[in-house]
């Protein structure tokens, strides 16, 4: 038996569940709006004007901070937001680098540990940027794939015993297959391609 409620007017391109509330989902919106749904109650209890002016392509809580959630978006911003009121806390771009000329579609976003203390998305060119949450600075903005071929997925070691600074990136999609890289967010440098 399948179960399903309308929950908005744009279809749903990622959610994720509440680290503190297994009943509360996050959806993110093609619309570039978010909203949460309880599945207790089989409604929406939350829902924001769009935030982005795309679709959202991925979205986190931030390790240890339940209420802050980023989102990745088409229009090149990953955004953070604070639940609790609903606003947006920051706003972070992908601006034009010297391998982009205009603002990067983000496809993914993922917190470090807290003590990093950073965020890291990868674009539809394959490229990976970091910021410091403490002051929105850009810290890395580094092409990682060959021609430019889109990163999909990113994501911190966070397992005991792991290098807090290496973050896991999936991309590909050409004929010669798909890639993963480890890379030290410190200093850009790949530590392992496979």
């Amino acid at each position: 038996h399948t179960d399903m409620v309308k929950v908005g007017v744009s279809g749903i391109n990622s959610l994720c569940s509440f680290p503190q509330h297994p009943h509360l989902f996050l959806m993110a919106f093609l619309n570039g709006s978010i909203g949460v749904f309880d599945v207790s109650q089989r409604k929406v209890v939350f829902m924001s004007e769009p935030g982005h002016s795309g679709t959202v392509f991925d979205c986190c809580f931030q390790p240890g901070s339940p209420d802050i959630l980023a989102t990745g978006s088409h229009d090149g911003y990953l955004k953070l937001w604070n639940i609790s009121t609903g606003e947006t806390e920051r706003e972070l771009s992908t601006h034009p680098t010297h391998f982009a000329e205009e603002k990067e579609v983000i496809y993914a976003v993922s917190f470090s540990s807290e003590a990093e203390g950073k965020i890291g998305a990868v674009t539809r060119i394959g490229a990976l940027h970091i910021w410091m949450l403490a002051s929105g600075k850009e810290v890395l903005s580094q092409q990682l794939t060959a021609n430019r071929q889109p990163a999909y997925r990113c994501d911190w070691r966070k397992m005991s015993g792991s290098d807090p600074r290496m973050i896991a990136v999936g991309a590909g999609g050409d004929a010669s297959g798909g890639y993963a890289y480890i890379v030290d967010s410190s200093t850009g440098q790949v530590e392992k391609q496979a």
